[in-house]
């Protein structure tokens, strides 16, 4: 959906090692479209952070942390260290600096991780220009998750994790914000999986016959 209103997404998107379903309704989408076993990837406290960050304090990466309003990267460092007290964040950057700017910074931290939270698809440019100015490292793109995190480092409910209802919880929490994206994106695209569900051809069904040969 996306790639459908911003055509330049797609040329980011082909640019990355990784493009992963962080949604539970694109995780569905795959493994019916593509027969794939696909699961949850998201970068948030429920799935991918945990380990990164541990994976992190183990190799004693240095992490940058960039996006959100000005404060909001700072205050998400702050939640972080009384968990991962040996998780070494060499800066906490806001979004709305000018890139070049942003780009010299960021190099001169020197990190080995970079999380982006600019939203899509400022957040993809922003990691592969970082690239293309000659850093090496490892980008991950988290959409609003600096925000959940300047609130607490469990922002989701145990039970509306469980249950798959973080969409409904962040609208819930997040109206003004979400509301487009929840209210009028996501029944377009249910509408553009129903219709590719439809246009594919049948699943062919293979039966061994009474003899036990397949045909």
């Amino acid at each position: 959906m996306i790639v459908q209103r911003q055509c330049e997404a797609a040329d980011l998107y082909e640019r990355f090692d990784l493009v992963a379903p962080d949604g539970i309704a694109m995780v569905k989408a795959v493994r019916i479209l593509h027969k794939v076993a696909a699961t949850r990837i998201s970068f948030d406290s429920t799935a991918l952070a945990p380990y990164v960050f541990r994976l992190a304090e183990q190799h004693g990466s240095r992490v940058v942390l960039i996006g959100g309003k000005p404060g909001v990267a700072e205050r998400a460092r702050r939640q972080l260290l009384p968990v991962y007290k040996q998780l070494n964040v060499v800066g906490a950057l806001h979004g709305y600096n000018d890139t070049v700017t942003t780009i010299a910074t960021v190099i001169g931290l020197r990190p080995d991780i970079v999380i982006c939270g600019m939203g899509v698809p400022l957040q993809e440019d922003f990691l592969l220009r970082l690239a293309d100015a000659g850093w090496q490292g490892i980008g991950i793109t988290c959409g609003g998750f600096l925000d959940q995190l300047s609130q607490g480092v469990q922002y989701y409910p145990t039970w509306i994790n469980r249950l798959n209802l973080r969409w409904a919880y962040r609208l819930m929490r997040e109206p003004r914000r979400l509301w487009r994206r929840y209210l009028l994106d996501y029944p377009k695209f249910g509408m553009a999986v129903g219709k590719a569900i439809l246009r594919r051809d049948p699943p062919t069904v293979v039966r061994p016959n009474a003899a036990g040969e397949i045909r």
